[in-house]
């Protein structure tokens, strides 16, 4: 569960001076089975896990309780470096790796086509001083622009093999050739 990695995270953390830290956090909320506390539940309404059609605004009750529970998650994280110092030098990327399905297009779940509710996800990113706070980037980006973005906010050259792009041209207002 996120709260116990956070406690470990926590407690790694705990009398460190850091410097150059890279950390990955990879929350599985949401994802099947969609199954969150019912206080994150209680906005959204009913919800019960069954896979079918007919039980369909019960799915997405149930998936939009487990983002709740991931926001709560970051948030969580987010508190955690501000206590230990370190929100202030930090890059924060936050972005699902697909999106689901439910039956917009005939289909459930993910993996079965390349419909904009699988492959529209949010990506944010947090670097204060760095990447101006508000600023939404119409163009198209990818999953494999974090990596050169990340390492060009480090300043470090990204390798010219990569296949992804810095977004820091974007993010700084300027508009990207078409993908």
């Amino acid at each position: 569960p996120a709260r116990v990695v956070l406690r470990q995270l926590d407690a790694l953390l705990a009398g460190q001076q850091v410097a150059g830290l890279f950390l990955y956090l990879h929350i599985l909320y949401p994802h099947r089975p969609y199954l969150p506390p019912a206080t994150y539940l209680a906005p959204f309404g009913r919800g019960v896990y069954e896979t079918t059609r007919a039980n369909r605004r019960g799915l997405i009750n149930l998936y939009d309780g487990e983002i709740r529970v991931a926001d709560d998650v970051v948030g969580s994280f987010v508190d955690l470096l501000r206590r230990r110092g370190l929100f202030e030098n930090s890059v924060l990327v936050v972005l699902a790796d697909h999106g689901e399905g439910f039956w917009e297009h005939g289909l459930s779940d993910h993996g079965n086509s390349l419909y904009n509710e699988l492959l529209h996800i949010p990506m944010l990113i947090v670097a204060k001083g760095r990447v101006p706070a508000g600023r939404v980037v119409p163009d198209v980006v990818r999953i494999v622009d974090v990596m050169p973005t990340v390492l060009a906010l480090a300043g470090i050259q990204p390798p010219a093999h990569l296949r992804g792009r810095s977004l820091l041209p974007l993010m700084s207002g300027s508009r990207g050739p078409p993908r």
